[in-house]
């Protein structure tokens, strides 16, 4: 039976409908002050998600695979499901915008290191409630992967 956890904090760059490169659904949880110290309580239960710093804080990636290759099947995973702060009412066609207040449910889970034979344990992003949306602005709320990629479109000549 999976374990979920429930982090509160602000999000940047939150994308639970759209895959990146990396073939994941991925935010950046800037974590609570308590939902902090939940994730450093995982830490030294062995989760191996890391905890990152920048100027605005303590921040967490977040993620969740579009797909993954088990004994050579791959199985699709379908994307974070996406709540109003009711927790029950699904949120459909919102962009959720940097700043952004949300509860993230995640599902701890363990795992066998195929290079190692050790056991681990891990975090998995399967849910998110909005508790106070802040409107997503394409000209701030782009990831740096994403301006790049726009610069890129922008160069390019009509086809007509």
């Amino acid at each position: 039976m999976p374990n979920y956890v429930y982090l509160k904090g602000k999000v940047k760059n939150c994308r639970p409908h759209f895959v990146n490169k990396w073939n994941k659904y991925a935010a950046i949880l800037y974590p609570c002050a308590e939902s902090l110290e939940q994730i450093r309580d995982l830490q030294a239960e062995g989760i191996k998600n890391q905890l990152k710093k920048d100027e605005d804080g303590y921040y967490l990636w977040i993620n969740r695979p579009a797909s993954k290759e088990y004994q050579g099947r791959v199985k699709g995973f379908a994307p974070p499901e996406v709540l109003e702060a009711d927790g029950k009412t699904p949120l459909r066609d919102v962009n959720i915008g940097n700043g952004s207040d949300v509860t993230m449910v995640m599902e701890v889970y363990g795992y066998n290191d195929p290079s190692s034979g050790k056991k681990g344990k891990a975090m998995r992003w399967t849910a998110v409630k909005v508790d106070n949306l802040v409107p997503w602005d394409g000209k701030r709320d782009f990831s740096e992967d994403e301006k790049e990629r726009i610069q890129e479109v922008d160069k390019q000549e009509p086809y007509f």
